[in-house]
């Protein structure tokens, strides 16, 4: 995973914890004082188990952390990224575009990073459908991301996902609609 997601989960949690419980956070993860830098790839298994630990220790769901985590990284994210959107771009432009601009931007700086893989297809001007893949198991942070974007650019919309089965694979299919008002 990407030191970026890790920096990123770490002010989040500093604004969702008080600093016992973050401290017990980082030493049930196993990765007390550990620095994760925003350009390095770490484990998997280390953002897992911070994720665990937060989960257990704050008493919130995976899906409630993972989603809140993904609203509250948009700002850094739109702001790291802004050189790769187009200015005219909307929440589901950058949806549809994520694989192909900012995912693509990841790789190509660090071949080694390996977000998850979206295949996204615009259905209308009002809705796009990503198609989530990952082992890591995330797709929370991804409606979060999703839910942020829009928040951000103060339009409604709609998400709803569902497990399904493609080319043998099991992935998460993430339907996004915006609500005209």
């Amino acid at each position: 995973m990407h030191g970026l997601i890790f920096h990123e989960l770490n002010k989040y949690i500093k604004e969702k914890a008080d600093y016992t419980t973050r401290k017990q956070i980082w030493k049930d993860a196993g990765v007390e004082g550990k620095v994760y830098f925003v350009t390095q790839i770490y484990p998997d298994q280390e953002i897992q188990a911070i994720v665990k630990a937060s989960v257990n220790l704050l008493n919130i769901s995976q899906e409630e952390l993972l989603e809140g985590f993904g609203k509250f990284i948009v700002p850094d994210l739109l702001s790291v990224y802004k050189s790769v959107i187009p200015s005219h771009w909307k929440t589901l432009d950058i949806l549809e575009h994520t694989e192909n601009t900012m995912h693509k931007s990841v790789r190509f700086k660090d071949p080694n990073a390996d977000p998850p893989k979206l295949i996204c297809q615009r259905v209308n001007e009002n809705e796009v459908i990503i198609d989530y893949s990952s082992e890591r198991r995330m797709s929370d942070l991804g409606v979060g991301i999703a839910k942020g974007i829009a928040e951000f650019f103060q339009e409604t919309i709609e998400i709803t996902k569902k497990q399904v089965q493609k080319d043998g694979k099991d992935i998460v299919e993430i339907r996004i609609k915006k609500i005209e008002e």
